[in-house]
């Protein structure tokens, strides 16, 4: 490999060891911009899901990885802007705002979905599947800025999110198509498992309990008396 070759690589392990450096710092001694990047690989769904496209993308031509790319770029930038609509039309239907927490599981079967499309189809599924993970990060670090809309948080949450994007697109196109294709089969079911699993453990524990039976004493139906015993 070139020396020209090793430039993107050099890059991801650059980006890499910042970004580990900016996790190790405690969280009152990080700027905005660190707290953002921190936040965003510590969300874990939305975090496979990016490098999970980032892999489908390092299986794509040049030009086809190079617009899903922007596409995901542009999709931060709308989640971000689009944050105010998104609110105050959930704020006005109690109840649907627990919905957000389906936002990463989604996202990682989007992914796991853009990973297991036969090849043909590759090149369309995996910028399209762009759109919703770019405007799902975007939203999701703009409803966890604690700074209230500056945007030293969001440059740091888009930074490493752009990171985790890249990351196994330069350093996977090196490597041979089989091993990659097999590699992305993979991955593609466990990121659909993960989202399946994280959305049925949020879809439970959204669910309010089951009321006591009609007579039945227990702690759920304390007002219940039961006949005194002769």
């Amino acid at each position: 490999m070139t020396i020209r070759g090793r430039i993107p690589a050099v890059c991801v392990f650059a980006g890499g060891v910042a970004l580990a450096v900016i996790l190790l710092l405690p969280a009152a001694v990080r700027w905005p911009i660190g707290n953002g990047a921190a936040f965003v690989v510590s969300t874990y769904a939305e975090a496979l899901a990016i490098a999970g496209l980032g892999v489908a993308l390092s299986r794509l031509p040049r030009r086809p990885a190079v617009a899903g790319v922007l596409i995901f770029v542009a999709g931060v930038l709308v989640g971000w802007a689009v944050k105010d609509r998104i609110l105050s039309a959930l704020v006005q239907r109690p109840g649907s705002f627990e919905y957000t927490g389906f936002i990463g599981p989604l996202a990682c079967i989007l992914s796991g979905f853009a990973l297991a499309v036969p090849e043909r189809h590759r090149s369309v599924a995996a910028p399209a599947v762009a759109v919703p993970a770019g405007i799902a990060i975007g939203f999701v670090a703009a409803l966890n800025d604690p700074s209230l809309g500056e945007s030293q948080f969001f440059t740091g949450a888009a930074m490493a999110a752009f990171w985790l994007l890249l990351a196994p697109l330069a350093l996977l196109r090196p490597v041979g198509a089989a091993y990659v294709a097999i590699g992305g089969r993979i991955l593609a079911s466990w990121l659909i498992a993960i989202g399946l699993m994280l959305g049925a453990a949020k879809t439970f524990r959204h669910q309010p309990p089951a009321p006591a039976a009609f007579g039945v004493s227990g702690p759920h139906n304390p007002a219940v008396l039961r006949a005194p015993v002769d």
